[in-house]
């Protein structure tokens, strides 16, 4: 029994550096800015930094605010 569970610890300890820290996420609000206004979607001015946090991450590009005229505060 006491072998199991010294067998068991030995197993976590060695698979624990294996799990993934915990990601970063970073929201952009930004007032009057389309979808088509930085680099990584095809417009003309260049977003090196975004283009950089969109090749490099996940762009989530499904998703919408209401059309109001309001800032986006």
């Amino acid at each position: 029994m006491v072998s199991r569970m010294l067998a068991a610890l030995a197993v976590v300890l060695v698979l624990a550096p294996c799990v993934a820290a915990q990601p970063n996420v970073i929201v952009i609000v930004a007032d009057d800015l389309g979808f088509g206004d930085v680099g990584y979607n095809g417009a003309e001015i260049a977003t090196p930094h975004l283009d950089q946090l969109a090749a490099e991450g996940i762009v989530l590009d499904r998703f919408y605010t209401s059309p109001l005229c309001s800032p986006s505060r």
